[in-house]
């Protein structure tokens, strides 16, 4: 529009309509656009605060698995928990494979959401500290339990962290 206007420059009156129909038309482009980036922003963070719950829920239903206690906790009582942990508590090879595949989900999240992980502030660290249990079973060695507890603490105050928990 905004070259139609300059064709049409012989008649004042076509030149400054489409002139002004061009500047218009960028305006509400330019609007439209700024307003939809902010938008995706928001729906970028309301998705990663949405997988760290997700993350954080699944770390407490392993560590209700393996430590029992009330089937719902805040987070103090999940550190409270895994700060009773000793090296003599039973790991048995299910709850195990909770943290495996608790590990394994946070490395996916880390590798195949990285715009999302990244939305949030801090929930990189508790998703970088929770995946590695995904390598608990890679040793000829078991995990011991207070490592394992130890790996979850630090995930779960990190995504801790990046929920303001």
């Amino acid at each position: 529009m905004l070259w139609l206007g300059f064709v049409f420059s012989g008649d004042a009156t076509v030149a400054n309509v489409f002139i002004n129909l061009g500047t218009e038309t960028i305006g509400i482009v330019l609007t439209v656009a700024v307003v939809e980036s902010f938008l995706d922003r928001r729906r970028l963070y309301s998705k990663s605060r949405q997988l760290a719950w997700d993350v954080l829920h699944a770390a407490e239903t392993a560590l209700w698995v393996w430590q029992g206690g009330p089937r719902e906790m805040e987070t103090d009582e999940m550190l409270g928990l895994l700060n009773a942990v000793d090296s003599e508590d039973p790991l048995p090879d299910f709850t195990e494979g909770l943290f495996l595949s608790l590990g394994t989900r946070s490395r996916r999240l880390l590798n195949d959401d990285r715009q999302a992980v990244r939305a949030l502030p801090g929930f990189q660290d508790g998703l970088e500290e929770l995946a590695r249990l995904s390598a608990i079973r890679d040793g000829k060695t078991r995990v011991s339990p207070r490592k394992l507890a130890g790996i979850l603490e630090a995930g779960t105050r990190g995504l801790a962290r990046a929920l303001n928990q």
